[in-house]
């Protein structure tokens, strides 16, 4: 190459993924590994999105990419430092970068948040007591480890990780109710658009063998076997 020519660019180096950790410390690995679930996620997200083609699965997918934009702004509006001693804070890879809301606690708040509406409240009908039970447990641990993580991690504070669950939990809740009205009264004309007809694209799963909405002879008859049991108790 000509020495007189000038380069418009040079090549830069991103990386989507970087974690920090204890050396022979294994809680603390195993915290940065599991802190790097929010990437899996999305991949989870698209694979539903391609598994199911219906307009709710696809719905929640996108209002949580909406809820991250807004996370993502809320930080750098309010430029909440991280921990003093954060890691490589001020000369590595956490240099000016905020801390307040967490967006990892955010993003397992705002899934879990969905996951328990959709089967406490959507799919009640689809659902048993005991799956609901496990959704539920599951949550509560998969938020508080995250919690455990940022803040074993130091790479933020309590304060922070309350504050991106909080977010997770109001956004997802508001996502929600909204999407109960645009799916009632939008959904059947957006399922007769001719891109989604040629996708196969339903309203929900209800209308799939295995979610099957109970009937009311079927819910009769479960508690009515649920009330032997307790009298035989």
């Amino acid at each position: 190459m000509d020495a007189n020519v000038s380069i418009a660019g040079q090549w830069i180096t991103k990386e989507l993924v970087v974690i920090r950790y204890l050396e022979g410390d294994w809680i603390s690995l195993f915290f940065a590994l599991y802190s790097t679930l929010v990437v899996e996620i999305h991949a989870v997200y698209v694979t539903l999105f391609l598994w199911n083609r219906d307009l709710l699965t696809t719905y929640c997918c996108s209002t949580h990419l909406v809820s991250e934009i807004i996370s993502y702004c809320l930080k750098r509006y309010l430029k909440h430092d991280r921990p003093i001693d954060a890691p490589g804070g001020g000369t590595g890879f956490l240099e000016g970068k905020y801390g307040m809301p967490s967006q990892h606690c955010h993003c397992f708040a705002y899934l879990g948040t969905m996951i328990l509406l959709l089967v406490y409240h959507y799919y009640r009908s689809a659902t048993t007591k005991r799956w609901r039970a496990f959704c539920l447990v599951s949550v509560i641990i998969g938020v508080a480890i995250q919690i455990a993580a940022r803040v074993y991690l130091n790479y933020h504070t309590l304060t922070q990780c309350f504050s991106g669950v909080a977010l997770g939990l109001f956004n997802a809740t508001l996502f929600y109710l909204a999407g109960l009205v645009l799916l009632r009264y939008f959904a059947d004309s957006l399922c007769d658009l001719a891109l989604l007809k040629v996708l196969n694209f339903r309203k929900d799963l209800s209308t799939l063998t295995h979610v099957k909405p109970i009937t009311k002879a079927e819910k009769a008859a479960r508690r009515m076997r649920e009330a032997l049991k307790q009298h035989r108790s």
